[in-house]
C-alpha cells in the first residue's frame, strides 16, 4: 500500500520567452506506506496572468470564496539550485510541502531562475547575480502586495540562494521599484551556494529586508566541497574560497557581536540524507520538521528549543540528534 496526496503550487518563470510565465502545477507524491519510483510527479493545472493563476488556487486552500483568499494567506516562494528544470523542482517542494503538511492558507510558490544546465555553472552563477533576476524577484514580491498579500517568506536552496542574497544586496534596485523596507518575514538559505565572504559583506544590507534570516548548513556537503574548488579557479588556484553552506562556525559583525541571524548545523542529520549531503531539506523528518516550525510558528531557533541546541550562547545551533554511526549505549 502507499499512501499518495496532492499539493498545488503556483510558478513563475522569468527568463521564459516572450515573456515571463506565470502558472499553476499540481504535485502528486507519496507519503507513507511504500514509495515507488515513479514519484513525485507533476502535471500542468492551468497558465496565465500573476492574477489568474493566484486566485485560481482557492478551492485548493481556503474554504471561503476567492475574494477573501489574499487577506490570510502566506506565501511560500521557492529559488531551487543550479541545472534543475520546472517540474522537478516543483517536485522536490511539492514533497516537502506534503510531507510537512502545511496549513491550508500557506501558498507554495516556485519563482524558476535561469539555472542553466551541467555545462553552464559560471554562466548560471553571473545569471543568479543579474540585476534581471533581481527586478524579477522585486516585481513578483510587489504583485503580490497588490493582492493583498501580507506575509511573503523566501526559500532558497543551493545556487537558489546567491539569487536571493544577491538580490536582497542590490540596494538601488530594490528602491527604483518602490519595494517596502522588510519585504520578506523568513528568509531560508539551505545549504547555500553562497561565497562566504561575499555573504560576510552584504550581510547588513540582505538582514534589513527581511524579518528574519536562517542558514541550514552542512561541513560535509560534497556538492559544495566540489563548488569551492570550481570557484577558486575563477580567482586563484591556491586561494580556496569557503562556502556559506558548509560554514557551521558563528558569524561575527565588525564590531565583534554575533551576526543576527540563526546558522543551523546540520552534519550529524543523517535520516534520509544523499550521499552528498547536499539536497535533503525536502525529505529528511528533522529538516521538515524545523522549516515548518520555523514558518508556521516565526519562532526563531532559540526557541525551537525541541530540536536545536544552541552553541555556547552564540548564533549557531546544532541539531539535537544522534549521529548516524551511533546504533546503542
Amino acid at each position: 500500500m502507499s499512501d499518495t496526496s496532492f499539493n498545488t503550487l503556483l510558478f513563475f518563470t522569468p527568463a521564459a520567452k516572450p515573456a515571463p510565465s506565470f502558472g499553476v502545477l499540481q504535485v502528486e507524491a507519496c507519503v507513507s506506506g511504500t514509495w515507488y519510483s515513479n514519484f513525485p510527479t507533476s502535471s500542468f493545472v492551468t497558465q496565465g496572468t500573476f492574477e489568474q493563476c493566484f486566485f485560481s488556487m482557492a478551492p485548493f486552500l481556503l474554504q471561503g470564496p476567492a475574494a477573501n483568499l489574499s487577506e490570510e494567506i502566506e506565501v511560500i516562494v521557492f529559488a531551487p539550485g543550479f541545472n534543475l528544470d520546472l517540474h522537478f523542482a516543483s517536485q522536490m517542494f511539492g514533497q516537502m510541502f506534503l510531507l510537512s503538511t502545511y496549513p491550508s492558507h500557506f501558498v507554495p510558490y516556485v519563482f524558476l531562475w535561469p539555472c542553466g544546465s551541467l555545462l553552464d555553472y559560471y554562466q548560471s552563477q553571473k545569471s543568479a547575480e543579474s540585476d534581471v533576476v533581481a527586478q524579477e524577484l522585486f516585481a513578483f514580491s510587489n504583485a503580490m502586495r497588490r493582492q493583498g498579500v501580507k506575509k511573503i517568506h523566501l526559500f532558497a536552496h543551493s545556487m537558489g540562494c546567491r539569487v536571493v542574497v544577491s538580490a536582497l544586496s542590490k540596494s538601488s534596485i530594490f528602491e527604483d521599484l518602490g519595494t517596502s523596507s522588510k519585504t520578506f518575514d523568513c528568509v531560508i538559505l539551505s545549504n547555500p551556494e553562497v561565497d562566504l565572504d561575499t555573504f560576510k559583506s552584504s550581510f547588513d544590507t540582505v538582514r534589513d529586508k527581511c524579518a528574519s534570516l536562517t542558514v541550514y548548513s552542512n561541513s560535509n556537503d560534497f556538492a559544495l566541497t566540489n563548488s569551492e574548488c570550481f570557484n577558486q579557479t575563477q580567482v586563484c588556484l591556491c586561494q580556496r574560497r569557503a562556502s556559506l553552506g558548509r560554514c557551521v562556525d558563528p558569524l561575527y559583525a565588525l564590531d565583534g557581536t554575533f551576526h543576527d541571524l540563526d546558522i543551523v548545523n546540520t552534519t550529524c542529520v543523517c535520516s534520509n540524507v544523499e550521499e552528498f549531503a547536499h539536497s535533503f531539506f525536502y525529505i529528511s523528518r528533522e529538516m521538515l520538521e524545523d522549516i515548518r516550525e520555523l514558518l508556521v510558528t516565526k519562532r526563531r531557533a532559540r526557541d525551537r528549543t525541541a530540536r536545536l541546541v544552541q552553541r555556547e550562547a552564540s548564533n549557531v545551533f546544532d541539531v539535537c540528534v544522534a549521529p548516524g554511526y551511533v546504533r546503542g549505549v
